[in-house]
């Protein structure tokens, strides 16, 4: 069980420093299956299988979290040591680390563009 729990751990790290969403719900799936599979051949009852597939899914997900946010702040801070920086196709400028980590999140706006603009006045016009 230990070695399953780090195969787990190590499988939704490396898919969180891919940072492919895809790839999250690909293996999700599948360890859905395979631990219910698990857990019918061990015998458990009922709780115990539930308690497994619970288990399997928070160790998968919780490190799949844990690559993304090393994927997010910890590589581009990196890359921006060596000299490298981030560059934002769409506006052409440098991204902090910050700012891919609001882009992940889809929270791509800059902050406090509208209120430039007015558009989020308490006043009616």
């Amino acid at each position: 069980m230990v070695f399953a729990a780090l195969g787990l751990a190590i499988l939704g790290l490396s898919a969180g420093l891919m940072s492919r969403l895809k790839v999250l719900l690909l293996l999700v799936g599948i360890v859905l299956l395979l631990s219910i599979g698990m857990s019918v051949r061990g015998g458990f009852s009922f709780l115990g299988s539930v308690a497994v597939v619970v288990i399997a899914q928070t160790i998968l997900q919780f490190c799949y979290v844990l690559g993304v946010a090393i994927h997010t702040l910890v590589l581009p801070s990196q890359a921006a040591r060596s000299g490298s920086e981030a560059i934002d196709p769409a506006a052409g400028a440098s991204v902090s680390a910050f700012g891919r980590l609001r882009m992940a999140l889809g929270l791509t706006r800059p902050f406090g563009q509208g209120a430039a603009r007015g558009q989020f006045s308490s006043r009616q016009r």
